[in-house]
C-alpha cells in the first residue's frame, strides 16, 4: 500500500515484550497501538498505549503471549473503508465493493 502511496501508518513487528518496550518509547513516545498478530482486530487482542504507565499495565499480559505483535502509530479516525479482494484455488480474483465502519476511540461501533 504504501508503495502504491496510500498514507499507512508506520508500523514495526515485534517479537517479545521487551521489544514492544523499546518500539513504544524509541518511535512513538509511548503512544500507540499494539496489536496481536493472531485475532488482533475490532478491539479484540489490540493495546491502546497512552503512556509509559498504559504499557507497564499490559506488560505482564504481553510477556505470555507466544507470538508477534504489530507496533503502530495511532492514527485518530472516525471512519474506516474496506475492500475486500479474494483468490481461489485457480486463480480467479473477485473484489466486492467497499464498506465503511463508524469508530469510536478505535473501536468499531457500526
Amino acid at each position: 500500500m504504501r508503495r502504491a502511496g496510500v498514507p499507512t501508518p508506520r508500523y514495526y513487528l515485534a517479537y517479545s515484550a521487551n521489544e514492544v518496550s523499546k518500539l513504544l518509547k524509541n518511535e512513538f513516545n509511548f503512544y500507540g497501538v499494539v496489536k496481536e498478530s493472531r485475532l488482533g482486530y475490532d478491539w479484540k487482542g489490540q493495546h491502546f498505549i497512552k503512556s509509559q504507565s498504559d504499557f507497564e499495565k499490559t506488560r505482564d499480559y504481553l510477556v505470555k503471549v507466544r507470538y508477534a505483535f504489530v507496533v503502530e502509530e495511532y492514527v485518530d479516525f472516525d471512519h474506516e473503508a474496506l475492500i475486500i479482494l479474494v483468490r481461489d484455488q485457480k486463480k480467479n480474483f473477485a473484489c466486492y465493493p467497499p464498506t465503511y465502519n463508524c469508530n469510536e476511540k478505535g473501536i468499531l461501533v457500526v
